[in-house]
């Protein structure tokens, strides 16, 4: 027998009037469940009290989402439980409890399973099958004794902080290393200590990315990526100098990252990680050593200051005193992205940049952190204008601080108003001196800074060339504006053997390319760049973008074939986000899957290009 959901567009899961037999799918251990209708209609289900019953299979339907958000006062207690679970394409389901979930033997998800919180998910089969999207969010899956096989063409997305354990080479469809966690802990994938290789596709892979070596009798000796010359690279951790060791064929850097040289850490359960294989963006939010902090005893150097000094703050055109809860110290050293913004290359402030003794020497910080600016606090990356604000790429590593008070502060630094630490999560305890605070929630920018946010281009354009006025004024040159590039001669497809495709024409946006016959994917090479390079730094958009792809169109003899699937793979390798329906950005190197389109014979390919990324003024994907 099946119960299914009929209590309309929301409701709760354990209403007994909801489901068709009058009974919560609990009550029925042998039952199907079905959470949905069977017109598709988009309902919503919470699942938001605690049960330990086991009942038969569950089913969330298209268009339905189900929330297990439970959790119990027993730790570990399971909250939620079921023999077996299909997601459907389409549908949702978000477990968000910390926890335990049982999920039975080799769910399948065809929709999103989205697991949050760090639950213990208990599946027996050890496996996750289907064609849709596996989310771990700060949540393990697996362990040393527990690997996982991953369905052949379901996609798995690690991000804040999670760990995926794989069995053998069974990585599944796609691997996606996807937003880090605020507060610096990595996601990593785990392999067994023998010789394996691992073709799945692994993207976005950046500084904050971690491969693991389960521990055994084998120790790694090294790793180094290969360039594959298609956008790709190839990890190799070898256990030897004979070739034994575990290769990652498929590995895609994220946006802003780029490979950098990994290094092999020994950790304490045994086990060794593969760290540091990227460069890029790492978020501090700083000033560094030699900042003189205004105090009611005077200006002090940053690095003397210490939890339960009092420093001065500015608020409401008046100063007050405030204590300092804890400071913040670690090294850095520049990146190698070319990108200073994202290489964290320290930004100098010069003296009177601002007005007349503002700052009162040159003041360095952190590309990220915030002056303020007619009562609003302004990343200062998007004040730097080559002349009295610059990026000083002398200093390739250096020592910063950062100070966290009662409340977020305007402090006085070097005479100039810039920002306190807001604890928001971007920095782990371990790095600040001083207690750590016990907060009843976490902190935000919305909700507790001492002054907004502002990164519009409506206020931050005028502040910009108020700034760079005042520069000229003060006799610094202007530095030289870009050419405009030629982008249009520069779009080309690369076939997976490597060979590169031109376009046989063009006729204003469409490109036409011939494609060999048993082409499984291609991918479109471009010209590449960031708005707030291309049209200035008081621009918050600082994706490379390549070009806008439209329409995608195949013609194999008389049969024309649409390509949609840039439009619905929201992780796919080398595309930006999809914020339309009708087109989407590229990174300026994008794969694009052609499924079974050309196996039996070659066909030509029509990409319509809407704008290119390395134009001033790019269109927006509207």
């Amino acid at each position: 027998m099946t119960n299914y959901w009929k209590g309309g567009t929301t409701g709760k899961w354990f209403a007994a009037a909801n489901w068709s037999k009058g009974q919560i799918p609990q009550n029925y251990g042998w039952d199907d469940v079905v959470a949905g209708t069977s017109d598709k209609a988009t309902v919503t289900i919470n699942a938001a009290q605690a049960s330990s019953t086991n009942f038969g299979t569950l089913t969330v339907a298209t268009n339905a989402t189900l929330n297990v958000t439970a959790t119990s006062s027993v730790s570990d207690t399971t909250i939620f439980s079921t023999n077996q679970l299909t997601v459907d394409e389409g549908g949702t389901m978000n477990i968000a409890t910390p926890d335990a979930v049982n999920l039975g033997s080799n769910p399948t998800v065809n929709g999103t399973l989205q697991i949050s919180d760090a639950p213990t998910i208990t599946i027996n089969s050890h496996s996750v099958d289907g064609t849709g999207i596996l989310i771990l969010d700060g949540t393990t899956l697996g362990s040393t004794s527990a690997q996982f096989q991953m369905g052949s063409s379901l996609t798995t997305v690690l991000q804040n902080g999670s760990t995926l354990y794989i069995n053998n080479a069974s990585a599944g469809g796609k691997i996606v290393f996807g937003r880090d966690a605020v507060d610096g802990t990595s996601s990593q994938l785990v392999f067994a200590d023998y010789n394996q290789t691992v073709t799945t596709p692994i993207t976005g892979y950046d500084a904050a990315s971690i491969i693991t070596i389960g521990s055994g009798n084998t120790a790694p000796v090294s790793a180094k990526f290969t360039d594959n010359g298609n956008g790709t690279y190839t990890l190799t951790v070898a256990f030897d100098q004979y070739g034994n060791g575990i290769t990652l064929t498929d590995v895609s850097f994220g946006p802003n990252s780029s490979p950098s040289t990994p290094t092999i850490v020994h950790n304490t359960d045994g086990t060794w990680s593969v760290v540091g294989g990227a460069a890029g963006y790492n978020g501090q939010i700083c000033y560094l050593a030699g900042t003189m902090i205004l105090t009611p005893k005077g200006e002090r150097a940053i690095e003397t200051l210490k939890a339960g000094d009092q420093v001065t703050v500015y608020a409401d055109g008046t100063t007050s005193t405030r204590t300092i809860l804890r400071v913040g110290h670690a090294h850095a050293k520049t990146g190698t992205t070319g990108h200073a913004d994202i290489d964290a290359v320290p930004v100098r402030v010069c003296a009177g940049a601002l007005a007349d003794g503002i700052p009162s020497r040159d003041l360095l910080v952190t590309p990220e952190h915030c002056m303020m600016l007619e009562e609003g606090f302004v990343p200062v990356r998007m004040l730097v204008n080559g002349m009295s604000i610059v990026y000083d790429h002398a200093i390739t590593e250096y020592d910063y601080y950062h100070l966290e008070t009662e409340q977020h502060s305007v402090l006085v630094a070097n005479g100039a108003l810039s920002e306190s630490f807001l604890d928001a999560g971007h920095r782990p305890d371990a790095l600040m001196q001083g207690s750590p605070v016990a907060r009843l929630r976490p902190l935000s920018w919305e909700k507790d800074a001492a002054l907004p946010l502002v990164t519009d281009r409506e206020h931050v354009e005028p502040l910009f060339a108020a700034i760079a006025l005042r520069a000229e004024t003060l006799g610094y040159t202007a530095p030289q504006a870009a050419p405009s590039a030629d982008v249009t001669n520069e779009i080309h497809l690369v076939l997976t053997d490597g060979t590169a495709l031109y376009p046989i024409r063009t006729n204003g946006e469409q490109f036409v390319f011939m494609l060999p016959e048993g082409c499984p994917s291609v991918r479109i090479i471009s010209q590449a760049a960031r708005p707030a390079d291309r049209i200035g730094p008081f621009v918050d958009d600082r994706r490379t973008l390549g070009v806008l792809v439209g329409e995608i169109t195949i013609w194999t003899g008389e049969r024309t074939h649409r390509i949609s699937t840039h439009l619905s793979d929201p992780y796919a390798d080398g595309w930006w986000g999809i914020e339309v329906s009708h087109a989407r950005w590229t990174g300026g190197n994008a794969r694009l899957d052609l499924g079974q389109t050309l196996k039996m014979s070659g066909g030509i390919l029509s990409l319509q290009i809407l704008s290119h990324g390395a134009q001033a003024e790019a269109k927006a994907a509207a």
